[in-house]
């Protein structure tokens, strides 16, 4: 991690690689997980579903008591309520052990539709069994299908993918219908149409990988802060500018301007030292401090939409390559490793391709080439964690070969990059909140 980012905010990775329960297997050392986001109606994001990638014709029950395991060595941290953990369980799963060791509140056990032709005594035992974990505690959602056959749901979920506009209103109608206070995912939205379609419905929550999804843009989206930012970055790349012309240029941005005080004087704690000008703010954090907050800045308005959700897919997007990178890069690589993470997000922030948005920016070669044509070693990081992202089976674990790391070293970063890049968005809300305006 960048190193005033972690006097600033504190490296609190923990975590210890996972154990394998009951010793080592082929199946646990190929398995992988994969993530989506889970978004509210204001598009912020409200969980995480997470899957495991694993060859085919392995049976739901040992594919989620995999799931469980992982989450259960690797996971502890993602309950810690700032986010909701979904995780998608075969109704047939629900007496593993594991889910005995489950915490309740933030987790929530997400079970499929029971399968044609289930003897009656199987589904009525599924029944009893969600009554029971409900009875103790653990929060539901449930197939719409499977909640006809049982009760209690503290949601419901309908799986939109191929799903024609029709069909997709006539599911949601029914559900409302039978069950009007609970809350309604949409679940597998694979593009940003479909996204579309679904806010104009009564969902609650729209989970899929859609995200970062690049489509045609009309023009470019970036605000005034953004452009402020964007001079001052290209400032900094002058070495003959000194910090009162760049103090200057940031005043033209008073929410930029009263941000960079306080994020000055959060890092000066320690210094018994309070600084009121910006200029002062500036030297304190140097050329390299100051570019390094400003990039992040470009992440941290909030103008558009998706932009919340974005944010927080960039922090752990970045956090996650910086992270793999450590152990056979040096200190400098895991920082241009962040900025790698960091910045492949930018063109869907901004609404232009890459090679445009990138261009005010003065960035080492290892990086230009990771982003713009894939190429170095950085590269390699970067798309195992896109993988990992997205789940696609059979590439994270040849993008982990090629890295030279095993599946529980991949899982554990992940999950940690996760649980850090939470920590951090909600730290710059809170300073946010807490720094307030000047009337």
């Amino acid at each position: 991690m960048l190193q005033w980012l972690a006097k600033l905010f504190g490296s609190k990775n923990t975590a210890k690689p996972a154990q394998a329960g009951n010793g080592e297997n082929t199946l646990a050392a190929a398995s992988y997980l994969g993530r989506s986001p889970v978004l509210n109606r204001q598009l912020a994001v409200s969980g995480y579903e997470f899957q495991l990638q694993l060859p085919a014709g392995i049976d739901p029950a040992t594919r989620d008591a995999l799931l469980l395991d992982k989450l259960l060595h690797e996971g502890g941290s993602l309950c810690s309520g700032r986010r909701l953990t979904f995780i998608p369980l075969h109704p047939l799963s629900l007496n593993l052990p594991q889910i005995e060791r489950l915490p309740t509140g933030k987790l929530v056990l997400q079970i499929a539709a029971l399968e044609p032709g289930l003897p009656a005594d199987q589904a009525a035992a599924i029944a009893a069994r969600i009554a029971a974990l409900r009875g103790t505690g653990h929060a539901l959602a449930l197939d719409c299908a499977l909640a006809d056959q049982t009760s209690g749901a503290n949601y419901l979920h309908i799986d939109v993918k191929g799903g024609d506009p029709i069909w997709l209103l006539e599911q949601q109608k029914r559900c409302n219908n039978a069950y009007p206070n609970t809350p309604l995912i949409a679940r597998n939205i694979d593009s940003l149409e479909m996204l579309d379609a679904c806010r104009k419905l009564p969902f609650q929550h729209f989970q899929g990988s859609y995200l970062d999804q690049r489509r045609e843009w009309a023009q470019p989206r970036i605000d005034g802060g953004r452009t402020v930012i964007l001079e001052l970055i290209g400032g900094l790349k002058q070495e003959d500018v000194d910090f009162k012309t760049l103090a200057r240029i940031a005043s033209q941005d008073l929410n930029l301007y009263y941000r960079l005080l306080r994020y000055a004087n959060s890092a000066a704690i320690g210094l018994n030292k309070k600084y009121d000008s910006l200029e002062q703010a500036m030297v304190l954090l140097g050329r390299d401090g100051l570019r390094q907050w400003l990039t992040l800045m470009l992440f941290s308005s909030k103008s558009g939409e998706l932009d919340a959700a974005l944010r927080e897919a960039a922090f752990t997007r970045a956090r996650l390559v910086e992270s793999l990178a450590q152990g056979a890069c040096t200190r400098a690589e895991c920082e241009q490793a962040f900025l790698v993470g960091l910045l492949s997000l930018l063109d869907v922030l901004f609404q232009m391709p890459l090679a445009e948005a990138l261009q005010n920016l003065a960035l080492p070669e290892a990086v230009t080439d990771a982003l713009l044509s894939r190429s170095g070693k950085l590269a390699n990081y970067l798309n195992l964690a896109v993988a990992c992202e997205k789940g696609y089976e059979g590439a994270v674990e040849e993008l982990a070969k090629e890295c030279g790391l095993k599946s529980e070293q991949v899982n554990d970063k992940h999950l940690s990059a996760l649980s850090w890049a939470l920590e951090f968005s909600d730290t710059l809300d809170e300073l946010d909140k807490a720094g307030g305006m000047p009337g």
